[in-house]
């Protein structure tokens, strides 16, 4: 995997709020470099151990 391929910015049309509940993510990435990408998300404010950080698998 090449890390310097990897592009993604979070305040750009690469994040929005699609509806209601529903967030979409873009990540662009080097052609046939990457098998699958996990995305890592939570809220730092809850202090929960179980409730702070869940993880999605994306699709493409």
């Amino acid at each position: 995997m090449e890390l310097t391929a990897i592009y993604h910015r979070p305040e750009s049309e690469y994040a929005y709020l699609y509806k209601d509940g529903q967030l979409h993510i873009c990540i662009r990435t080097k052609k046939e470099d990457i098998k699958r990408i996990v995305l890592h998300y939570g809220d730092p404010f809850i202090f929960i151990e179980d409730l702070y950080e869940a993880t999605k698998k994306m699709e493409k």
